[in-house]
């Protein structure tokens, strides 16, 4: 954001500048590659800041909107699986049943990531579903807990899977960050040519047009 900011801050300096030195130049296409570096920039700066404030926010409703963006959806959704995984290891570890778990989440802050889907199991337990409805449906709910339930594992080594599994989702979302971080990198390489272009088009282009009507 930073570097796209900079540029654009350029552009716009000799957009200022040069174009009382160009007036009757009729070459726009600088214009409009400045016109498109700054909606790419705005844009930029607004789903960083939507995505600041839902991330803040750690609450359910936040995360889920999150699901429906193409990059960040599946690192919300691992994150929020990391999270109930590794709360449904300690808490088994300390010797909770299923319904004392879900009454221990709806205990907590009203509308967090916790609170939410232990209501929500809840309610779907008392309206007769499976466990493994359950998990089907909520998708903060790691699938491989299905495994682990169909296992039939005692309590204590239960909570051992789960506990695991946390660490597995855990690094899992260590490499998808890693990716995003990765692809940071020919973005910022694709955002400095266009602003060479757009500077190129902007300070060449009105010259080359003044020099064309002598």
């Amino acid at each position: 954001v930073v570097l796209a900011g900079m540029m654009t801050l350029i552009l716009l300096f000799m957009q200022k500048f040069l174009s009382v030195e160009f007036a009757g130049s009729s070459a726009k296409q600088g214009d409009l590659l400045l016109l498109v570096l700054v909606f790419l920039l705005v844009l930029v700066i607004m789903l960083v800041v939507i995505a600041a404030a839902y991330m803040k926010k750690q609450d359910y409703q936040s995360f889920k909107k999150f699901l429906t963006w193409p990059l960040l959806g599946p690192v919300v959704a691992l994150y929020g699986q990391y999270l109930i995984s590794y709360d449904l290891g300690m808490l088994l570890a300390s010797g909770f049943s299923l319904q004392q778990m879900c009454d221990f989440a709806c205990r907590q802050a009203p509308g967090s990531l916790q609170e939410e889907v232990g209501r929500r199991a809840r309610d779907a337990i008392l309206r007769g579903k499976k466990v493994e409805e359950v998990i089907q449906k909520e998708p903060f709910l790691c699938q491989d807990l299905l495994m682990l339930l169909q296992a039939g594992s005692e309590r204590g080594e239960l909570s051992r899977q789960c506990l695991l599994l946390s660490r597995l989702l855990f690094s899992r979302l260590r490499q998808k960050l890693s990716k995003l971080i990765v692809n940071v990198q020919p973005v910022c390489f694709i955002l400095i040519g266009l602003c060479i272009i757009g500077m190129y088009l902007k300070l060449l282009l009105p010259i080359y047009d003044s020099m064309q009507q002598l």
